[in-house]
């Protein structure tokens, strides 16, 4: 009778997988398909004992929850379980999703915020190579135009170049200017000694 309802057949094959695709293939439930093939199960000690069970399975099947005709897997059993509270699943569902989402978006914004701080930062030192290669610019062309006054010096003035040669900084190319300006009599005596008349008439001529 049960299986002549799902299939509309009057009575069911001897083989028990014959049952079990007449019924998958109409698309009955898992569970009702377990059902009728422990009904229609051809050995008598796999069926149900009595009568009473069976109902008790057909009544737990209606109400959605677990027969004794099957065992349920991991799977099965969450899949079951959802059949059963579909609010509550959709629920959760729609939570899990709320909460990913979230996670989403903040992790977006935790990445953008560091991309524009690293950003700021590799503008910050960028701009601080730029500086500092901007000062030593400044000084090395301070240094050469102090290095230019000293040889100008040392023809126009040489009394003053002394001074202004010992402030270069420590270079080969400067070295050898403050041995220049060290070598010149009239700039070396100027530095140890008051210029006398002698020294003032030899610095009009040079001049």
């Amino acid at each position: 009778m049960l299986y002549q309802l799902c299939t509309g057949e009057l009575s069911p094959p001897n083989d028990p997988y014959r049952i079990y695709a007449n019924l998958q293939r109409r698309d009955v439930d898992v569970d009702l398909i377990a059902i009728v093939r422990k009904a229609c199960a051809p050995d008598a000690g796999d069926r149900y004992k009595n009568a009473g069970r069976l109902a008790s399975d057909l009544r737990a099947f209606v109400a959605g929850a677990r027969i004794l005709a099957r065992t349920y897997s991991a799977a099965a059993l969450v899949s079951h379980w959802v059949k059963r509270h579909k609010r509550l699943a959709v629920a959760i569902v729609s939570l899990t999703l709320a909460f990913a989402a979230v996670a989403v978006i903040a992790f977006v914004r935790v990445q953008s915020e560091r991309d524009r701080a690293e950003g700021a930062l590799t503008a910050s030192r960028e701009a601080g190579v730029r500086e500092e290669a901007a000062r030593k610019t400044a000084e090395t062309e301070r240094d050469s135009a102090r290095a230019a006054q000293v040889r100008e010096l040392l023809v126009r003035d040489p009394t003053q170049a002394l001074p202004i040669a010992e402030q270069l900084p420590k270079t080969p190319e400067n070295a050898v200017l403050l041995a220049r300006v060290k070598a010149h009599p009239i700039a070396t005596h100027s530095a140890t000694a008051a210029p006398s008349a002698f020294q003032d008439a030899v610095l009009h001529s040079w001049r």
